[in-house]
């Protein structure tokens, strides 16, 4: 069983920053207001329901645990703030996802490692999912622009 003693503090922040990085390429894949708000609302859902769907992986407990530091979402959504562009920040978040996978699958157990994937990807599907395509999102869930993102995603993420 890996917890967050098994990491850096550095390590610590990476995994926990994937988090945060998901949501964000898919929120800003195809950003507008009414989908940006359905969607975070969905994220908040989404924490809820994988901290049921993964009890006995202590790894993603711990993280789940840590993400209501508000202190670390700041510093999170700075990375967004800092980007000079949309194309900019998923080049960087894509490969920050690759570094908190890498760290994973050093450090956890082969299954946590690929719960680890799963719970990325199950949390930027959920939120690809959550409105629909259009001023209202009454389109099409997932929209051209996300389904791109998610592929970008599970690519970095080397989930099967």
């Amino acid at each position: 069983m890996t917890t967050k003693g098994d990491f850096t503090d550095s390590e610590w922040e990476l995994l926990l920053q994937a988090i945060t990085l998901v949501s964000m390429t898919v929120i800003g894949s195809d950003f507008t207001l009414f989908s940006a708000v359905k969607e975070v609302f969905a994220l908040q859902k989404i924490r809820k329901k994988t901290k049921s769907n993964y009890q006995n992986n202590q790894l993603i407990q711990d993280l789940l645990a840590d993400t209501s530091d508000a202190e670390k979402k700041t510093t999170q959504i700075n990375e967004i703030e800092n980007s000079e562009n949309f194309a900019d920040f998923l080049e960087n978040a894509l490969e920050k996802l690759k570094a908190a996978v890498a760290i994973a699958h050093l450090k956890a157990t082969p299954i946590e490692a690929q719960e680890y994937k799963e719970f990325l990807y199950e949390i930027a599907n959920e939120i690809a999912n959550a409105s629909g395509e259009g001023i209202f999102g009454t389109g099409p869930k997932v929209s051209h622009k996300e389904a791109i993102v998610l592929e970008q995603i599970k690519k970095a993420i080397e989930l099967d």
